[in-house]
């Protein structure tokens, strides 16, 4: 699990984990998807993660599947480039 004690925040999907560098970084899909083969694979890949159906405006928006940083989407205009 994770051992970094502040927030990530970005405003795309980082290419690479922040913490250990691991690729892809997974997007967190939120709420009660279907399952076929085209998620299942994504989840394979490890470009896609099942965060829950519960949603919170403040929930991370990815996650790598390493070891489980979870990175939140910013809306801050000074991270831009990030």
């Amino acid at each position: 699990m994770s051992d970094m004690s502040e927030r990530i925040e970005r405003r795309r999907r980082p290419v690479k984990c922040p913490q250990c560098g691991h690729r892809p970084m997974a997007e967190i899909l939120y709420g009660m998807p279907s399952s076929d083969s085209w998620l299942e694979q994504k989840i394979k890949e490890g470009r896609i993660t099942i965060g829950g159906c519960c949603i919170d405006s403040n929930d991370p928006a990815w996650e790598c599947c390493l070891c489980g940083l979870k990175v939140y989407r910013s809306t801050d205009d000074r991270l831009e480039g990030l």
